[in-house]
Formats: structure tokens, sequence, C-alpha cells
């Protein structure tokens, strides 16, 4: 009975059941799921960015909100990385996929509950019930690969508060040793709906008492290649102008004759040569049915992604630009291509980018455009991000924008990972 009763009293404290959406800086979105279940309080979020995407479950013992697990699937820049993870109060077991579990002792301290946070929504979006839950006690959060860090509960009436944010929301600052961060969140409901922290912000954008389903798809089976394969695919590399090693794959269709080719130029973020799309590769499908119809077609890794060489993160437009052209160079130089017949395809950001580089060539027989951008960059930005935002919500999610877009502009804010947005 008074488990019961001590459990009923901390479900009170945190969050109701429910799907939440989050809105973080520069497009990113979060989705964040709360539900009860008998071992706990089971919090799941999926989060895509341009250059990731990951699924996470955390489990809060029912009574003390303390974790006991964290699982993630996750792909970035092309690259899986699953685990789950068990936390102790002195330890944590780490078991990543297809391995044996390991024991991880970080410097801790045996006084304070250890909690895990990853870079999105899952942790803070439960701080203001945690933060009831310990009575205002500090907690060690470990982030990443870092030791864990004191993060401590101030409640402060001098923050600034965001537009958009109720006036009866309650502003708590945490003090942690990786820079101060600011919480805002309903006292009564411990609804978080705003996060500050130096250089990021995030932003309830909607609520629906629907739990949603959060499954990955990483390991739906793709759509299958249709019709017999009349080309030769061959595995193959080209220099970038700046001596970066980039690798593809060329299919060549099986005739004597030199064939017209087509360079296949990739959409935003993290694209491999497959231009891999949860379960489906959309250029691998491209490429078969081209090669079928009587083209070779070049597709290949970005830079820092899959086989290529470079780094991604500071990958510049100018540098994608050159990249098109060593492509188109390296075709040129094959004796199984025609010179005279390379066309670009490009997709999305792709799309974007040939009409620059076939700007001025003689050499280029044409270009084809998919969903290319139809409106200025700064347009596009403002409707990804108040895309699915509340009416109450939306003016101080479009004045957030606008100020990014003006600092971008002036070059006072520079986006990781796509300095090419200045």
């Amino acid at each position: 009975m008074l488990a019961a009763l001590l459990t009923a009293a901390a479900l009170a404290l945190r969050p109701p059941d429910g799907t939440y959406t989050y809105l973080i800086d520069h497009g990113m979105r979060s989705v964040v799921t709360i539900s009860s279940a008998p071992n706990g309080v089971v919090v799941r979020e999926h989060v895509s960015s341009l250059l990731s995407e990951a699924f996470t479950t955390t489990v809060y013992d029912p009574v003390t909100l303390r974790q006991q697990s964290y699982s993630v699937d996750a792909m970035v820049a092309g690259k899986r990385a699953t685990a789950s993870v068990v936390v102790a109060p002195d330890h944590l077991d780490i078991t990543p996929k297809n391995q044996k579990t390991y024991t991880l002792h970080p410097a801790l301290d045996g006084t304070l509950p250890l909690y895990l946070m990853d870079t999105n929504m899952s942790l803070p979006a439960m701080l203001p019930s945690i933060a009831a839950a310990e009575k205002g006690t500090p907690i060690q959060v470990l982030v990443g690969a870092n030791l864990p860090a004191r993060l401590e509960f101030v409640e402060s009436a001098r923050a600034p508060r965001p537009a958009g944010v109720p006036s009866a929301d309650r502003a708590e600052v945490l003090h942690f040793a990786l820079g101060d961060c600011t919480m805002w969140y309903s006292p009564s409901t411990f609804v978080l709906d705003a996060w500050a922290e130096r250089g990021l912000s995030m932003r309830l954008l909607s609520y629906e008492p629907r739990v949603t389903d959060l499954t990955e798809d990483f390991d739906a089976a793709p759509l299958p290649l249709a019709g017999a394969v009349t080309y030769t695919s061959e595995d193959v590399s080209f220099p970038a102008d700046d001596s970066v090693e980039l690798a593809g794959t060329l299919t060549v269709p099986n005739n004597e004759r030199r064939a017209p080719a087509i360079v296949l130029i990739h959409g935003t973020g993290a694209e491999d040569r497959d231009e891999t799309l949860g379960p489906n590769h959309v250029f691998m499908q491209l490429a078969h049915a081209l090669s079928n119809a009587g083209y070779a077609v070049l597709r290949y890794d970005k830079r820092g992604v899959g086989k290529s060489a470079g780094n991604l993160m500071t990958t510049t437009r100018p540098q994608l630009l050159s990249d098109v052209a060593s492509a188109i160079r390296y075709l040129q130089s094959r004796k199984d291509i025609n010179p005279n017949l390379i066309f670009l395809v490009g997709h999305s950001e792709g799309a974007e980018l040939a009409p620059s580089v076939a700007a001025g060539r003689a050499d280029i027989a044409g270009i084809i455009l998919l969903e290319p951008p139809a409106v200025r960059f700064d347009q596009i930005m403002m409707q990804q991000v108040t895309r699915d935002v509340s009416p109450e919500a939306l003016p101080a999610v479009e004045d957030a924008e606008r100020k990014s877009i003006a600092e971008i502009r002036a070059g006072t804010l520079a986006v990781p990972g796509l300095p090419w947005y200045r």
C-alpha cells in the first residue's frame, strides 16, 4: 500500500503521459513521449537533424525518478551506433550492439544521484520533475565521454523570459560545470516549455495526450531493385581539388559504345553514395534504373561520410561545388564515358548546387533538378522551423528564427557543421 502511494505521488510530480514536440535551434526537432509502465516512467525520443538521426529510450524509477537504464540507436554521418546502458549508483554497465558488456567507473560523488544526458531532450524534459523529486539536491550529469558534472537547481525570478513562454512558468537556473542553463516550466504540470544555454535554445511546439509510437526504422527492408541488371558496378575513388579522396560507385551499361554519363548530387546532410533515407537507397535505385536505360551513373559519399575522406562538419559550399566538378573530371578521364554527354542530376540541396556547377561550362550536356528550392533559402528555413508550430507559439518561433537568420547573414552566428549557411 505504501509503495503504491509513493509511486502515485512520484507520478504526480512529472509531466502527463503523451507526446511532446520540441524545436531545437536551426530546424532540429525532437519528439519525446512520456508514459507510465510497470517498471517505471518510460521516456522515448526521436530526434533528427541534417547530420544525424537517433532513437533513445530512458527508464526512470517510478518513485525516485532516478535513471535506471538508457538505450540509443543512432545513425550519425552514415554510420550506425547502438548501445544499452544500465545505470547503477557507482558504475555504468554498457553493452554496444553485438559486443560484450563492459563496466565504466567514472569519477563519481557517491552521495549524488547520476543521470546520463545526450545532447537532446530526453533528460531536459524530465529535469523539472527530477528537481522536485530531489527537493533541490544537486545531481550528477554524465554527458558523452566527459566526467560527471555537478548540476545545481536554483530558482530565479530574474532570468529573462523568452517570448511566448507562459507568464505562470517558473524559471530555474541550472549551474553546470559545462555552462549554466535556464529552464522554464509549468509548476503545476512540470512540463518543460523552454530551455536556454549558451548558443542553444529549445522550445515546446506541441503536446498531445496520445503516446506516439516512436519505432526506429533503420532495420526496415529496402525496396528491391526492379528488373534485371544490364550494367557493371564498380567501386571507384577520385581526388577532390584539395586532394581529399572521394569514394563512390560507378555503374556502366554493358555495351561497347562510350556511354553518356550522369553525376548524382546529394541533398543536405550526411549523405552517402546511395542517399540512404531510412530503409531506402534513393540514389542506388536511380542508378539502377538509369544504367539499365543506357546511362553510366556516378554516385559518391560526401566528404566525411562512408568511405570518403575529409570532414563533413567543416565542409563549405565552395567545396561541395568543387567536389561535383571533380566527379565530372573523373568521368571525362574514362575511356568508357562519352565526355561530351555528361549530365548532372541534383536532389534538394544538390538541385541548388547543380545550376551553379553548370553555369559557364560548355562541357555539361544538361541538368535535371529533383525537388529544387523554389524560394529563397531564408524562406525555406522559416517554413521548416514553423512547420506544425501551434498558433500560440508561432509569433515567438518566427521572431527567434528571423533573429538567427540575421545573425547568420552578419556572420555572428556560425551554424555547427554547416559553415556555408553564411
